[in-house]
């Protein structure tokens, strides 16, 4: 009965940690669609804030992922970084006085990388501290 009620927490953490994957993506977009306004955006923080944000937004971004269940590898981080390039194609094509940049891109990549290391020391503390590993899909 414990273990049953072990698994249905763990379920619905899940389900609400990939909500939260889901609206984070969902609100990123939404924010990169949006139009520029001269000192009240990221962007226009201090020099290369956006990439800033992009670094941030995409560490957290994989922490998510991996805490939803997410199997942590290069099919995660292609995926996002995919999202990112579709957000920056998006910029170019769908708004006005805005572009795509590959230095966003790059930043997403380098959030990525640390959201992963940050993900693979915590999991070798974990083991480290006799926990078991858990692979979960």
């Amino acid at each position: 009965r414990a273990a049953r009620r072990r698994q249905s927490l763990r379920l619905r953490r899940t389900v609400m940690l990939r909500w939260l994957l889901a609206t984070l993506l969902a609100v990123g977009l939404a924010m990169a669609l949006r139009p520029l306004t001269p000192h009240a955006s990221p962007e226009t923080w201090f020099r290369h804030s956006d990439k800033l944000v992009h670094f941030t937004f995409f560490a957290v971004a994989w922490w998510l992922g991996v805490q939803a269940g997410l199997r942590p590898g290069w099919r995660l981080g292609l995926g996002l970084l995919a999202y990112g390039g579709v957000m920056e194609l998006a910029q170019a094509f769908l708004t006005s006085g805005r572009g795509a940049s590959l230095t966003d891109v790059a930043a997403d990549g380098i959030g990525l990388l640390l959201g992963a290391a940050l993900t693979y020391r915590a999991a070798r503390r974990g083991r480290s501290a006799g926990q078991p590993q858990e692979h979960r899909r």
